[in-house]
């Protein structure tokens, strides 16, 4: 069983500013976070893809070159 270092655990959180809680302090940690912030986000708006004819030419354009390429090769 591994046994926690609470002094090296104590050292490091008064170099970082920062706080130590035990297993049985839990809801102490609950309570000492801060309230969070409200993140503002903007929602981008959907692009159908498929609904525009670039790109399924091309896809069938990719397909078709890889089939003559694997045909000049003897891949196929």
């Amino acid at each position: 069983r591994v046994e926690t270092d609470i002094a090296d655990l104590t050292a490091a959180t008064r170099t970082s500013g920062g706080k130590l809680y035990r297993p049985d302090e839990a809801e102490a940690l609950i309570d000492d976070l801060p309230a969070g912030r409200h993140a503002p986000t903007t929602r981008l708006p959907d692009v159908p893809l498929w609904n525009s004819w670039p790109v399924p030419v091309l896809f069938l354009a990719l397909l078709a070159s890889e089939w003559i390429l694997r045909k000049r090769h003897g891949m196929l």
